[in-house]
């Protein structure tokens, strides 16, 4: 919640870079779970890129919802983010990661 005020919400852009891996170490229920999971990193995104509009989220809701919380689910785009998909969260793929992030 508090990650998705700061990025979403928050009075300062945050680059935010997105890692999931493709594949689960635990396939329970068909890795049901998980591609839940992968659904909202592709959810994400869209959402930084994008926001959402008071029109938007009135659709998306029930009538009769209090205009205070219509404004809670309103906030602007055009943020910056990176997502990245991994074949399997491994020590080496985050290993890998990290050194390609540092300074040359």
């Amino acid at each position: 919640h508090s990650f998705y005020q700061l990025t979403l919400q928050g009075a300062k852009v945050i680059p935010a870079d997105i890692i999931a891996p493709t594949t689960t170490h635990n396939p329970i229920h068909h890795a049901k779970h998980h591609r839940i999971l992968l659904s909202d990193l592709f959810a994400h995104p869209e959402a930084l890129a994008f926001g959402k509009t008071e029109e938007k989220v009135k659709k998306e809701l029930e009538l009769g919802v209090s205009d205070a919380f219509v404004k809670c689910e309103v906030f602007a785009g055009n943020r910056t983010n990176t997502s990245i998909m991994l074949p399997l969260q491994l020590g080496e793929s985050l290993s890998f990661l990290s050194a390609a992030q540092l300074p040359v």
